[in-house]
């Protein structure tokens, strides 16, 4: 019994959850749910899409679009076929869900020193000083600074509000059991961590998915950006104990 107890602390302690396992397949997936709700004060912004198996096709339905701005004021309920989705987007969905990944790991991004380095002009605070530049470039070399910077994005020294979009994934089987993938959005790095039936993911392809479905093509390109200009200020905070966000 001891022996057991020991085995489940090490497997805790390297980031293994046995109890997060799942083992769903794709054949058995009835339908999968996709939302968003954007946070903020008398903000009622709604998305939904529905994706489900018509014969040896999967098809995306927008279900729900809520968008009240200045410029729009949309409120469809209608069922509209957007598009179809590549069976091994969706297969790569359930595989992140049967294993979370959950311990933070730098290697799901594409940490490039090198572009680190080139987003130090667009840091939004003020320019860098020659100096402060200089040091920047030497601590961005830094594995041990990287890494702590990198923890930093997802526990923010200060937090920009308490505004939280709320997203979620919804997977239903065929015998009616349901998976919930969900995120509460509050730090720098886009929609990670993600929570699979309360079990965290820090695995950033979960967010990939997710947008893919929503219908940004160009998500992956504009993440990478907001990586490097959030690694560049908290890499700045890590320096100077002052935020340059």
């Amino acid at each position: 019994m001891r022996s057991a107890f020991v085995l489940l602390l090490i497997l805790n302690l390297l980031g293994i959850n046995l109890y997060a396992q799942h083992k769903l397949k794709l054949k058995n997936v009835n339908k999968i749910v996709f939302f968003t709700k954007i946070g903020g004060w008398g903000n009622n912004n709604f998305s939904k899409y529905e994706v489900v198996p018509e014969g040896n096709t999967w098809k995306c339905y927008q279900t729900t679009l809520i968008k009240i701005t200045i410029r729009e004021n949309i409120n469809d309920t209608s069922r509209r076929l957007l598009t179809n989705v590549p069976e091994n987007l969706l297969a790569e969905l359930v595989a992140l869900v049967n294993k979370p990944d959950t311990a933070i790991n730098i290697n799901f991004f594409k940490a490039d020193k090198a572009e680190m380095v080139k987003y130090l002009d667009s840091l939004k605070r003020r320019p860098l000083s020659s100096t402060e530049k200089s040091n920047m470039i030497e601590a961005i070399q830094s594995t041990e600074i990287i890494n702590k910077a990198f923890y930093s994005l997802y526990h923010p020294t200060f937090r920009m509000g308490d505004d939280r979009d709320e997203n979620g994934i919804i997977i239903t089987t065929k015998k009616n059991t349901r998976i919930n993938v969900m995120s509460s959005v509050f730090g720098f790095l886009d929609y990670e961590p993600w929570y699979i039936n309360g079990v965290v993911s820090y695995n950033p392809n979960i967010s990939r998915i997710f947008e893919f479905i929503a219908g940004d093509k160009n998500y992956a390109q504009k993440s990478q950006k907001r990586f490097y200009l959030n690694m560049d200020a908290a890499i700045y905070y890590e320096l100077y104990k002052k935020m340059n966000w």
